[in-house]
């Protein structure tokens, strides 16, 4: 939830003004890439929901090109839910490179800044696969060492 408050990224509305239940639903977008079976739940009043937490930077242009990048993200892990696979492949990701490209020049954003927007937003994603790797790993070994 920090790096959503610091980034901006968390602002869902793109209002500048970060509230409960944006912070709430940024963690419950990330914990289904990190963690697809927890689910958390937000008990509070919509009073609560909408309380003001902090203000954050909405209009930046490294923002925008996260808040995209997110957007995307979040459409292919909804579309692939749907179907009980995810493809986790970078290359689903960023396969609209010509469009990604054409945003981060509008945006005038440098090569290296992107990449580094990009790597940032799939660090979830990539951490996940090598967890996923080392627990096969690890249960190939049981198995061979019970065999």
């Amino acid at each position: 939830m920090a790096e959503g408050a610091a980034t901006g990224a968390a602002d869902h509305d793109y209002d500048g003004s970060l509230t409960v239940r944006e912070l709430h639903f940024y963690a419950q977008r990330k914990l289904k890439i990190a963690a697809p079976l927890q689910h958390p739940q937000f008990y509070g009043s919509d009073e609560t929901a909408n309380q003001l937490v902090l203000q954050v930077p909405s209009q930046t242009p490294e923002v925008r090109y996260r808040q995209f990048l997110e957007r995307k993200f979040e459409k292919i892990v909804e579309k692939d839910a749907e179907k009980s696979e995810i493809d986790w492949t970078e290359f689903r990701f960023l396969e609209g490179r010509n469009t990604l490209n054409a945003l981060w020049n509008e945006l005038e954003l440098s090569p290296l800044e992107a990449a580094e927007i990009e790597s940032h937003v799939l660090r979830p994603v990539r951490e996940r696969q090598q967890r996923i790797q080392l627990f096969q790993e690890i249960s190939s070994k049981l198995i061979e060492r019970a065999e």
